[in-house]
């Protein structure tokens, strides 16, 4: 079974749907991204606070609040990454 075949559709749905949510609150809170290098800094900034999660994790000890806490943090980069997609590259 490749990796790609592993994953499970309603899970995959679930975390689109985080994204979205993460998407849509950023948006809300903050407005639209008005510029390719303000996007750069605000994925930078998401990325950041999930290294910063994954370095206080020791030697791969992850219980469940440290998954959460990652899956936050990952959650925001995608909404970031997302974020910048319709608001910088758009056609």
């Amino acid at each position: 079974m490749t990796p790609q075949e592993s994953y499970d559709n309603a899970r995959c749905e679930e975390i689109g749907l985080a994204v979205v949510d993460e998407l849509k609150r950023a948006t809300r809170l903050h407005g639209p991204i008005s510029c390719p290098h303000e996007g750069k800094a605000i994925i930078e900034e998401e990325l950041d606070e999930l290294w910063d999660e994954i370095k206080a994790c020791k030697h791969w000890r992850l219980d469940g609040e440290a998954r959460g806490r990652m899956r936050y943090e990952a959650t925001q980069v995608a909404a970031m990454a997302m974020r910048f997609i319709l608001d910088v590259c758009k056609q």
